[in-house]
């Protein structure tokens, strides 16, 4: 809390070490090029109820796609607001989960989740973002890139300076769909709604 460069930094090795938190906030951190909460890893991944705010950089940037398979990312309830980057920044080549999450009033993206970069024996794996929040960015509210499909229920994705969600699986060979359910509201952004 109030770092002169990040909250937390994770560096796991190994065949495939996991990493699982629950209940930690990282806010007000004063690194540019760091993030609230890094983790970078191997393994899978699991957030419940992580707080990042207000911090210099990215909120939480979770990196596991150098994983010699394919291991998931999720995150639940938690929130990733007001940071000077990303709220959620996710590279990974397996499947990422956010349900119940809130990622609004970041100068750039709320939630950026990318599993597009495949290296065999990776598998492709699909999004979804269920019950969740990203209002008043300063770029995309969503933005979410895969090779397999996209699920989003119940988004809210408002007010934001370019699309509300951009979702892409163009690069898929097996026809991926993309999926949207629920009680969605997207008002009010800089550009359409939907980037695809």
């Amino acid at each position: 809390y109030g770092n002169a460069s990040c909250g937390i930094h994770v560096v796991c090795v190994g065949s495939a070490s996991n990493v699982s938190m629950a209940n930690v906030e990282v806010s007000y951190n004063k690194g540019v090029t760091y993030a609230g909460l890094t983790v970078e890893t191997t393994g899978t991944v699991v957030l419940n109820k992580v707080t990042a705010l207000m911090n210099a950089g990215r909120g939480i940037d979770i990196n596991n796609d150098g994983a010699a398979f394919s291991r998931l990312v999720t995150i639940i309830s938690s929130t990733a607001s007001g940071n000077g980057k990303e709220g959620i920044y996710v590279r990974s080549a397996g499947a990422i989960t956010l349900s119940g999450v809130t990622a609004s009033g970041n100068t750039l993206t709320g939630a950026d989740l990318l599993n597009s970069v495949i290296t065999y024996p990776q598998v492709p794996q699909g999004i979804t973002v269920l019950r969740s929040t990203f209002d008043l960015n300063g770029s995309n509210g969503l933005y979410v890139e895969t090779l397999r499909n996209i699920t989003l229920t119940s988004i809210n994705a408002s007010e934001n300076f370019s699309h509300g969600v951009t979702a892409l699986n163009n690069g898929s060979t097996i026809g991926s769909r993309i999926l949207v359910n629920g009680t969605n509201r997207f008002y009010h952004n800089g550009k359409s709604t939907f980037g695809h």
